[in-house]
């Protein structure tokens, strides 16, 4: 018969290493855990609030692919082959890496890389910035950039719906959640609307092309020359 200390003890035990368990799942399996995160915070972010929430009228509207690609050839005639390219591009100044900035966070990337052309980082940059403005200092959440043909190949295994050939293998398109700002899940429409508005106006000044992906819960943003 085991005393209250053993008893404290086990309890302890077991407690500790479900704990470090937790941790090597975080780490081992990112995307997993935050997928589960995710669900979870949608049971319980407001309950009832969140079904009856009133649904606001998207001013956005999706320009066809064939113009991404159109717009992406005309940026940069050849699409990015590898990583290897990649970095012979960023030596040439081709290429520039992106950094978190004002109004812009960087979601962690699987298949993509921390690259674009010159002129659609400072598109995103002024995307960000007017988000941050119009939403009093909350951040947008990019979950993808430039992905190779090598890569957008290895997604396509995975994701049916992926394309044979993406606008981001171009290195002028990236992709903004929806659902998720400041690298948390949000159901706050506000934010949302904010973020439909504000990528309206860039579509408005003929500065970008706007596809919603309902799927991947993001809107694929093409930069025009």
């Amino acid at each position: 018969m085991l005393n209250k200390k053993q008893i404290l003890f086990l309890l302890f035990a077991v407690l500790f290493s479900s704990g470090l368990f937790s941790v090597y799942i975080i780490k081992k399996y990112p995307c997993c855990y935050s997928k589960l995160k995710y669900k979870i915070s949608l049971i319980f972010h407001n309950g009832k609030q969140t079904k009856s929430a009133p649904v606001f009228k998207h001013r956005l509207k999706n320009n066809p692919y064939r113009l991404h690609l159109s717009a992406a050839r005309k940026n940069r005639r050849k699409i990015i082959k590898n990583d290897e390219q990649i970095r012979a591009l960023v030596r040439k100044g081709a290429l520039v890496q992106v950094q978190d900035g004002e109004g812009v966070v960087i979601s962690r990337l699987y298949y993509s890389r921390r690259v674009l052309t010159k002129h659609a980082n400072d598109v995103l940059r002024e995307i960000g910035k007017d988000f941050f403005e119009a939403s009093k200092g909350n951040c947008i959440l990019v979950t993808s950039l430039t992905r190779t043909a090598a890569a957008q190949k290895r997604l396509r295994k995975n994701n049916r719906n992926a394309t044979r050939v993406s606008t981001h293998s171009y290195g002028v398109s990236f992709d903004i959640s929806y659902t998720r700002f400041n690298e948390t899940p949000c159901r706050r429409n506000k934010l949302w609307k904010i973020l439909d508005n504000t990528l309206h106006k860039f579509q408005k000044e003929k500065k970008i092309y706007v596809v919603r992906e309902k799927l991947q819960r993001c809107y694929h943003v093409t930069v025009r020359n």
